[in-house]
């Protein structure tokens, strides 16, 4: 049997309590948003005290299964901005190098001459 139209039945849902239930709810979103909001603050100090090279290890790596947002990266960057960072790179590589000879048993130490002695 389909009830009427403004009839109420024994089995509906009882409405929500009064507007304690929605305040909590409207507390709960102020509280979301505001820790929302401070990791945002967070995130933004932490990304200003970033440095090339910290962008060059941690950003670049994320874009090497990506070459359509390298792309388009390259192409917002100026040639200064490229020439910074192909440096760094350059840097970058050279300290592996030398991490990868030295992992291989290969030291480099620089020689010290003293009174005609050559030491190591």
């Amino acid at each position: 049997r389909a009830a009427k139209p403004g009839s109420s039945d024994s089995k509906e849902t009882a409405a929500l309590p009064s507007s304690r239930v929605k305040k909590a709810g409207d507390g709960d979103q102020v509280a979301l948003a505001d820790k929302d909001l401070k990791r945002a603050q967070e995130s933004l100090e932490a990304a200003g005290s970033l440095q090339l090279e910290d962008y060059i290890a941690i950003y670049l790596p994320s874009l090497q299964d990506q070459p359509e947002a390298a792309a388009k990266l390259v192409e917002k960057l100026t040639k200064e901005e490229l020439a910074e960072i192909t440096k760094g790179l350059i840097r970058k590589g050279s300290k592996l190098s030398d991490t990868k000879r030295n992992a291989r048993g290969i030291t480099v130490e620089p020689l010290t001459v003293s009174a005609g002695t050559r030491t190591n």
